[in-house]
């Protein structure tokens, strides 16, 4: 089988596919300014929002950066996920734009192993993070759903470990009445081995498969 390719369909409405391992410098100063703002000693979150778009900027690579500035311990858990959230739609684009259109259906030879290429981990630490803060401040129901959410497209994970981070973070906070949708997530995704064959060296622009 042909290794995959990361070229994104042709679209009137997406820019042509750039790889990048670091945000852009325009990027870099959106997510420096969104830390600044939730820094504050009262949060600015109104205007930190409009600047979310313009941190993605459809680039996988900073998403673990843009999350690590949402974490700022001055917030409150409900906080926090009110800007996680926000930034779902920009950071689903940013994943597209890599994968192409249908990389979150379950007929993609990406889905179910976005922990083990290096370009989704931070997407996929993005989710865990609203996992978290909705269990800390008590939205049990997004909570789960994503949970489910990473489950599902984690479901070839190599390591076991994401789906016992969801189902424990949920177990500590008490919501043992919506456990159960978590687990049959799991029972419903075996482990699979992947179903593509090793990409290329990131020198050819492909993504990066982890054993």
């Amino acid at each position: 089988m042909a290794a995959p390719s990361c070229s994104l369909a042709a679209s009137a409405n997406v820019e042509p596919l750039i790889l990048s391992s670091a945000p852009t410098p325009p990027q870099s100063r959106a997510i420096n300014e969104i830390k600044r703002l939730l820094s504050r000693a009262t949060p600015d979150l109104t205007t930190a929002k409009t600047h979310l778009s313009r941190a993605i900027g459809g680039n996988h690579s900073t998403l673990e950066p843009l999350r690590n500035a949402i974490r700022r311990p001055n917030l409150t858990d409900s906080q926090k996920l009110e800007i996680l959230l926000l930034a779902v739609p920009d950071a689903d684009q940013a994943i597209v734009r890599l994968y192409g259109e249908e990389c979150f259906e379950p007929t993609s030879e990406f889905y179910g192993h976005f922990w083990r290429l290096v370009e989704t981990r931070g997407y996929v630490m993005l989710l865990l993070e609203i996992v978290i803060s909705a269990a800390d401040c008590g939205e049990y129901e997004t909570a789960v759903e994503y949970a489910k959410r990473v489950l599902e497209i984690n479901h070839g994970d190599n390591n076991g470990w994401l789906p016992l981070c969801a189902i424990s973070s949920l177990r500590f906070h008490g919501a043992a009445r919506l456990q159960a949708g978590v687990e049959l997530t799991v029972c419903r995704y075996p482990r699979p081995r992947p179903r593509f064959s090793p990409p290329p060296q990131p020198s050819s622009g492909g993504p990066q498969l982890l054993s």
